[in-house]
């Protein structure tokens, strides 16, 4: 597996009975949170480039969001370099087979890789990204060393009655990867954005896997 993507022993910090066990067991759906699992020099690197990137993002609206959006799969086309490796990490197929089994999912592949950024004041309404396109689990990496914000919790939700419940308070802390399969019941959303310095945002990167 590529370890210039990742800190491996972090992404999968265990054998693949406790990392299974870990997963279905975590409150209030199946998730992992992985404390420094991604390499810290990479993704230096890739901010790095983005931070000499001014094109390339879009503003996207949707009915629960609204945040700048890149394609790092037309990146990797386009550029290369970096972005290519990120993609060629989260393709490579021993990786994806333990990410499988890490969520209980039939065999996938890569599907989709995006950039998001998150500026002052934007935030993440309660949504549930569960769907009928095939799509059975997410990697949500968190690569900037050095955010210059506050807020932009993820928060995991319940929901019971009519009343959604936040469970889970995940802030934001650099290298780390979280986890997550699609189901039903899988509620999250984001606070709101608060910038210390002008155009600091809350950089992600979502790796979206489906079925084969």
């Amino acid at each position: 597996m590529n370890s210039q993507v990742f800190n491996l022993n972090n992404l999968f910090p265990g054998d693949n009975i406790e990392l299974r066990e870990m997963f279905e067991k975590a409150m209030p759906y199946p998730h992992a949170l992985l404390p420094n699992a991604l390499n810290p020099v990479f993704c230096q690197r890739l901010c790095s480039k983005l931070g000499n990137l001014t094109l390339n993002w879009t503003r996207v609206k949707e009915f629960f969001y609204e945040h700048d959006v890149s394609n790092f799969f037309s990146l990797s086309t386009v550029l290369g370099g970096v972005f290519t490796e990120l993609i060629e990490a989260l393709e490579e197929p021993d990786l994806v087979k333990s990410l499988c089994y890490f969520v209980g999912s039939p065999e996938a592949k890569l599907v989709n890789v995006t950039g998001h950024k998150l500026y002052d004041g934007d935030y993440i309404n309660t949504h549930n990204d569960h769907n009928s396109f095939g799509e059975t689990f997410r990697l949500l990496m968190f690569p900037e060393p050095n955010p210059q914000f506050s807020g932009g919790v993820l928060l995991l939700q319940e929901q019971i009655k009519n009343n959604m419940i936040t469970r889970v308070q995940i802030p934001y802390s650099p290298f780390q990867v979280y986890l997550f399969r699609f189901t039903p019941d899988s509620y999250h959303a984001v606070t709101s954005v608060k910038a210390k310095i002008t155009g600091a945002n809350r950089f992600t990167i979502l790796a979206t896997y489906g079925c084969l």
